[in-house]
């Protein structure tokens, strides 16, 4: 009499399992890349293609501040950024490459001479 009632259940629930495991296989499909443009939104395809354009440093509005936080630490890390910015890791490798393509820092992270340079004209100029 039990097994009677249960058998309902029993097929209710395998389908509501086939149904699940759909979804995971066809989500699993589009993150392997096979047509994950598509489903991602426009703003991070616009994202990611300003990103590959070598914007100059100074377009992030953190520069100065990036800028004398690198210089502080003699070490230029994303985690550093990421601490004392208050900012997302892709953000700070951004500012980061950027410092990297104008010489400020070496691909090892070192800070070199012309970031200190940078750094006292930027505040003589502001009066800092």
């Amino acid at each position: 009499m039990i097994a009677s009632a249960l058998t309902p259940c029993l097929s209710e629930l395998r389908r509501g399992l086939e149904e699940i495991l759909a979804l995971v296989a066809r989500n699993a499909r589009e993150s392997t890349g096979i047509g994950i443009h598509k489903s991602l939104p426009a703003s991070t395809t616009i994202e990611s293609a300003s990103i590959e354009k070598n914007l100059p440093a100074d377009s992030d509005e953190l520069f100065d501040e990036a800028l004398i936080v690198v210089t502080e630490f003699g070490n230029a890390a994303p985690s550093i950024l990421q601490m004392w910015l208050s900012i997302d890791y892709h953000r700070a490798t951004r500012i980061l490459k950027n410092f990297e393509a104008q010489g400020l820092v070496s691909p090892k992270g070192r800070v070199r001479h012309k970031a200190f340079e940078l750094r006292r004209a930027r505040s003589l100029e502001s009066g800092r």
